[in-house]
């Protein structure tokens, strides 16, 4: 099993900001804030996502079997979910899906019409190996903590439980069919978390403000 590493807030800035211009942005912006996984990312068709109501749908995961891609269902029955995305990423996809038709213009009769929401230069679909190695190089070139692709999720996880989403919602987002199993294998706590549970004896008896000294 290999160690679970998240980023900090500032590491997700970071990373996002310098990936702008990088053609596959809105998947690292959708892997951090919808915590989709690998294959489900590579997967996803435009057909699945829903601008105007700021959905996207978990349909389909693409593997590569032996070096063939192949369209596989997803990993559990929990795995099939639709989540709620910001309006931000509303924005970062929409920007990305005028990006793609702008590639499309230029490839003229060599561009393949997949319906693949992410996509190699000539609309062919991505081998997640290449996925892979399309993020490290990003990491790698942003200067923050190189953490696998698949610790998005964890980072994705991590971030919500700080901000105070519920942990049942975090679980439905990511696909899991179990609670406990988010808490105990998706999120790990930041320092600033743990030293606000700090709980000190003034904790137990609180002043009453309300009377004198």
């Amino acid at each position: 099993t290999k160690k679970m590493e998240v980023w900090t807030p500032k590491d997700a800035v970071q990373f996002l900001d310098f990936a702008q211009q990088d053609r596959l942005h809105a998947a690292w912006y959708l892997a951090l804030f919808g915590g989709l996984r690998r294959g489900e990312l590579v997967g996803l068709r435009w057909q699945d996502v829903n601008l105007e109501q700021a959905q996207v749908t978990v349909n389909q995961t693409l593997v590569a079997v032996k070096g063939k891609l192949e369209v596989s269902e997803p990993k559990t029955e929990s795995s099939k979910r639709t989540i709620s995305i910001s309006l931000d990423t509303v924005a970062v996809l929409q920007a990305h899906l005028e990006r793609q038709n702008l590639e499309r213009e230029r490839c003229g009769e060599i561009w393949h019409t997949t319906g693949y929401v992410f996509t190699t230069n000539i609309g062919t679909p991505i081998n997640p190996a290449n996925f892979g190695h399309a993020y490290k190089r990003v990491v790698r070139a942003a200067g923050v903590p190189d953490i696998r692709l698949h610790d998005l999720r964890h980072t994705s996880a991590s971030l919500a439980i700080k901000r105070g989403d519920s942990p049942k919602v975090v679980s439905e987002r990511l696909g899991h069919n179990n609670v406990a199993f988010t808490l105990n294998n998706y999120v790990k706590t930041y320092g600033s978390q743990r030293r606000e549970a700090a709980l000190g004896i003034a904790d137990l008896f609180p002043r009453d403000t309300s009377q004198p000294n």
